[in-house]
């Protein structure tokens, strides 16, 4: 039987760019389960699926991601209902996700979330576009204050001169013995580096050709 239009479905399936192969395939495995669970409970006939892989919500606007060929399915199939496990499996950006979702709801498609923190969200409700926009808030936070730690943390391994690698880069040595790690990964060691001040001097030298003398890399 051909699905009512009013019911056709399509689900969105993303993983991040982090290459982790094994946890990524189960990742769209539990979100691909998410979405028929919440589907057959909402009377929703799955037509397609968007499987977007590698793909980060937070550096790429959704557009990029499938949003166009979410239209598309709308005017060409009669797509009005798109499916995610959770916000943030789509969106990771506040500007984004309002944009994105003001356009799917000038082109009638009704926007769902099968299983946020065990609830679903149904967007086209007042309290769901609530919800919506308190969660995306979060999902776009999450990132930004992981990078933020991780800029901390590498600005004061910098100043300390530590290498998370005994291969040290071009213009450091590595110096004397590991270090034990400290903090959320104590078992992890360190290098100390010093300068290799041969190398320092190439570095020097390449700046001055490059930047001075006008010469490229070449």
């Amino acid at each position: 039987m051909i699905p009512q239009k009013s019911v056709r479905a399509a689900i969105y399936l993303r993983h991040s760019p982090k290459p982790e192969a094994k946890r990524n395939n189960d990742s769209i495995e539990n979100q691909r389960a998410a979405c028929v669970r919440y589907a057959q409970f909402a009377g929703l006939n799955i037509v397609t699926e968007l499987v977007q892989e590698f793909q980060s919500a937070r550096l790429v606007p959704f557009a990029k991601r499938g949003g166009t060929q979410v239209i598309e399915l709308a005017r060409s199939a009669g797509v009005r209902h798109l499916v995610c496990q959770r916000v943030d499996r789509i969106f990771r950006d506040v500007a984004d996700g309002l944009q994105s979702m003001e356009l799917l709801r000038r082109n009638k498609i009704s926007l769902h979330f099968a299983d946020e923190g065990g609830s679903a969200l149904n967007c086209d409700t007042a309290t769901g576009q609530m919800l919506f926009t308190v969660r995306l808030a979060f999902a776009a936070f999450e990132p930004a204050l992981t990078a933020e730690r991780t800029r901390a943390a590498m600005t004061q391994m910098l100043a300390e001169m530590i290498c998370l690698s005994p291969s040290a880069p071009y213009g450091f040595a590595v110096d004397g013995k590991r270090i034990k790690g400290g903090g959320s990964r104590p078992n992890r060691d360190r290098w100390k580096l010093k300068f290799n001040m041969d190398e320092v001097r190439n570095l020097q030298l390449m700046h001055k050709w490059q930047f001075i003398d006008g010469l490229s890399y070449q």
